[in-house]
C-alpha cells in the first residue's frame, strides 16, 4: 500500500505539473555550449555524473549514459541496485544533481519535472501508471490524450481492438481494470504524447506472458514512430538481450559495465549474477 501511494503521488506530480506548470517559462532557455552533446555523437540523451537519492541520502552516483536516436537501451541489475532511481532522477521526481542531462540539445538539469516532460522526456512508472480513482476517460483527459491518439499507438499492428475494449469502458474507474489493462492504458497514454525519449520502468512487471509479449511488441513497434528512443528497465533479461542494442549493468548505485549483446559470449543473466 505504501509503494502504491508513493507511485500515485509521483504520477500526480508528473501529469499535473506538466499540464499546468508553475510559470510556463523555461527556467534554463539558453544552455551553454558546454552542455550540448558532442557534434560527432548521435545521442538524443546524454547524462554526465548523475547522483541521486531520497531525503538527501545518496543511492546512485557517478552515472554516465547516452542514448542514440532510434535506440533501445536497457538498464539492468539486481533488486535494489538503483535502476528505478536513475529514471526517477532523470524525470525530476526525486532529488538529484548532475553535470548535465542533455535532451535533444537542451540541458534539463535546472528544470522541474513538468518542464522536463514538456521538453520531451516521457516516463512510464513501474506501479500504478494511471490514476486509479478516476475514470478511463478522465485519465486520457489529464494526459491530454484523445481516444484516437491512444488507438494510434496500436495501429497498424492489428491490435487496435485491445485498447478499444479498454477505451469503451470510458466511465469505468481505471482502478477497476485488470493489472494488464491498467498497464496497457498507461502505456498508450505515455506513448501517445510522443515523447522524444521514453523512460519505461519495468513495463511488464507482474503481467501474463501474452500481455508481456504485447507490451514489448508495442514498445518496439512505436520506436521511431511515436517516440525517438527508449530506456528500458526490465527484469526480463531475455527480452533485454532481444530488443536492446546495449544495456547498462548497475550494482550498489554504480554502473559497473556496458553490455552489448552482439559482442558478448556470456548470457546477460550470467553477467548480472556475477556483479
Amino acid at each position: 500500500m505504501q509503494r502504491a501511494s508513493i507511485s500515485w503521488r509521483m504520477a500526480s506530480l508528473s501529469v499535473f505539473s506538466e499540464r499546468h506548470g508553475k510559470s510556463g517559462r523555461d527556467t534554463n532557455p539558453n544552455p551553454s555550449i558546454d552542455d550540448l552533446p558532442d557534434e560527432s555523437s548521435p545521442s538524443i540523451l546524454s547524462v554526465r555524473n548523475l547522483t541521486a537519492g531520497y531525503h538527501g541520502q545518496t543511492v546512485v552516483r557517478n552515472i554516465d549514459l547516452c542514448v542514440a536516436i532510434d535506440e533501445i537501451v536497457g538498464f539492468v541489475g539486481r533488486n535494489g541496485s538503483g535502476k528505478s532511481m536513475v529514471l526517477l532522477a532523470l524525470a525530476g521526481l526525486i532529488w538529484g544533481k548532475a553535470e548535465s542531462i542533455v535532451l535533444d540539445g537542451q540541458n534539463l538539469c535546472s528544470m522541474p519535472a513538468w518542464l522536463r516532460a514538456r521538453r520531451g522526456l516521457g516516463l512510464l512508472l513501474q506501479r500504478v501508471p494511471i490514476f486509479p480513482e478516476l475514470s478511463v476517460s478522465q485519465n486520457l483527459d489529464l494526459a491530454v490524450v484523445s481516444r484516437e491518439a491512444a488507438e494510434n499507438v496500436f495501429s497498424p499492428g492489428g491490435n487496435t481492438a485491445v485498447i478499444s475494449k479498454i477505451l469503451d469502458r470510458g466511465n469505468t474507474p481505471a482502478g477497476a481494470l485488470s493489472g494488464g489493462e491498467r498497464r496497457i492504458l498507461g502505456l498508450a497514454m505515455a506513448i501517445a504524447r510522443r515523447p522524444k525519449v521514453l523512460l519505461a520502468d519495468e513495463p511488464t512487471l507482474g503481467l501474463a506472458l501474452e500481455t508481456e509479449d504485447l507490451v514489448f511488441a508495442l514498445l518496439t513497434h512505436n520506436l521511431g514512430r511515436m517516440y525517438s528512443s527508449l530506456i528500458l528497465v526490465s527484469h526480463c533479461l531475455d527480452s533485454v538481450e532481444r530488443y536492446c542494442s546495449r544495456a547498462y549493468l548497475i550494482s550498489e548505485g554504480l554502473i559497473r559495465m556496458e553490455y552489448i549483446p552482439a559482442e558478448q559470449d556470456q548470457h546477460l543473466s550470467e553477467v548480472v549474477r556475477s556483479i
